[in-house]
């Protein structure tokens, strides 16, 4: 007999019969897992997408932040090599540019050039323009220092009287003695002399 014919013969056997107790409650359990590692997949797979969108947001601001970094630092150079412009007009240009694009940052490689015009360059105007850079610094104990040693060799009037009105609004103390000397010389100017007692007392106020 073929089981399609045994099937046939016995169906109401078939149709009386329920799934042993067992077998529901194997199934259930089956299903059970099946759905409990679907859904655990599923978190997976979220968890994974989460990481992966992570990775690529921090890679993406890092090259964005890099490039930012970059193109700073070439007009940081660009302006640094401007400060040895042709022209007094082009050096002070050149310091407004700076002052604009880097108030209050304490860039070495600025400071240095600009201590540099302070020093040597031949124009006062220039000099007066890189002072006022630097008193966007106060804090900058190393500027300080520098104002000081400016005006112990300074001899442009203008400049020397910058140099101690500046000083004298940064309350540095240590610029007594350079004002005191300056007004014991017998060879400067009445003008600067006056200036350089207005600051000394504001220094003693």
């Amino acid at each position: 007999m073929s089981l399609e014919q045994f099937i046939k013969n016995h169906r109401n056997d078939f149709n009386d019969k329920q799934m042993p107790k067992a077998s529901d409650q194997l199934f259930e359990s089956l299903l059970k897992q099946e759905l409990h590692q679907s859904k655990s997949n599923s978190k997976k797979l979220i968890s994974y997408l989460s990481i992966a969108a992570s990775l690529v947001l921090m890679f993406s601001l890092g090259y964005l932040y890099n490039k930012s970094i970059n193109k700073k630092n070439e007009i940081r150079n660009q302006l640094v090599l401007a400060l040895d412009g042709n022209t007094a007009s082009q050096r002070i240009e050149a310091v407004y540019e700076i002052e604009e694009n880097y108030k209050k940052e304490e860039d070495q490689e600025i400071l240095n050039a600009l201590y540099k015009m302070l020093f040597k360059d031949a124009n006062g105007n220039v000099k007066i323009a890189a002072i006022d850079f630097l008193l966007t610094l106060p804090n900058n104990q190393e500027m300080r220092l520098k104002l000081i040693e400016a005006l112990e060799k300074e001899k442009e009037p203008l400049v020397q009287i910058k140099l101690m009105e500046s000083l004298a609004l940064l309350r540095e103390q240590r610029a007594k003695q350079p004002l005191q000397n300056i007004i014991n010389d017998e060879e400067i100017l009445p003008s600067v002399k006056g200036s350089a007692y207005a600051s000394l007392a504001m220094l003693n106020q």
